[in-house]
């Protein structure tokens, strides 16, 4: 379900659907975002309205610098990581940008990079600790929490997946929410601004096709990162137990964001 949180893309609420024993994820609990760095003053009341305490921002450290969010002032707790998932000081592009610098750009040539892309996710240290952290910090605050990356949709839809798996809510309810990020208000405009941007920067010309699959999200991408943490651990659920996210954490999870009957 959309949320109108001025100044912030993509904003919506992700609870809602059935979870373990059949009763519904909580409204109003969880929501998921873009980037914070344009929210308005009118946004920023409604991130209050909304009893939001805790934002976890999944960016890299270079990210939140260039477009630092204005949380200023605003009763959250802040969720991030400086650790890099890659040898990044802060000069070298970051993977999607090399991609589109070095790359022989189709369609086809960019799914398969965010399918592979979706598949090393996990494995990145800074995702790793900000996903432990959100989940620990789901397990003891009261308000609601807001999930973001850049755009809110690859590897915002990857934590958001793991909470609404630990939740019991089923893959193809996870898959649907996830592929909201396409229904979007001004999703096409969205693809035609990120090719213009990215053409400035780069000093190459990129078909706006050839961009899209980079700029939605596909249900090949997050199924990648699902068959990446099976292959490796076995399951989702053990998977968050590699990082110190146990049963009891689960269990204090679930008490809190599922209602008490269907």
């Amino acid at each position: 379900m959309f949320v109108s949180i001025e100044g912030v893309a993509n904003a919506r609420d992700f609870g809602g659907k059935l979870g373990a024993g059949g009763r519904p994820v909580r409204r109003g609990r969880l929501l998921r975002t873009a980037h914070l760095a344009e929210v308005t003053d009118t946004g920023r009341e409604t991130l209050q309205a909304l009893e939001v305490a805790t934002v976890v921002d999944l960016r890299r450290a270079v990210e939140r610098t260039l477009q630092p969010n204005r949380l200023d002032g605003l009763p959250v707790t802040v969720i991030q990581s400086d650790l890099s998932e890659r040898a990044d000081d802060g000069a070298a592009l970051p993977p999607h940008l090399q991609y589109l610098l070095e790359a022989e750009l189709t369609p086809q040539a960019t799914h398969d990079w965010m399918v592979s892309s979706y598949a090393e996710f996990p494995w990145y240290p800074q995702h790793q600790e900000t996903f432990a952290g959100a989940f620990h910090a789901l397990a003891r605050s009261e308000g609601a929490l807001v999930v973001h990356c850049a755009a809110g949709k690859d590897r915002t839809g990857i934590l958001c997946g793991l909470i609404l798996h630990a939740l019991g809510v089923d893959d193809d309810a996870i898959a649907h929410d996830y592929l909201l990020t396409n229904q979007q208000p001004g999703f096409d405009q969205r693809t035609r601004e990120f090719a213009e941007r990215f053409e400035e920067r780069l000093g190459r010309r990129i078909a706006h096709e050839a961009l899209a699959p980079m700029v939605g999200v596909h249900e090949d991408f997050l199924q990648a990162a699902w068959s990446a943490i099976e292959a490796r651990h076995g399951s989702r659920m053990a998977y968050l137990e590699s990082l110190g996210i146990g049963d009891g954490t689960i269990n204090a999870i679930q008490t809190r964001l599922l209602e008490t009957g269907p």
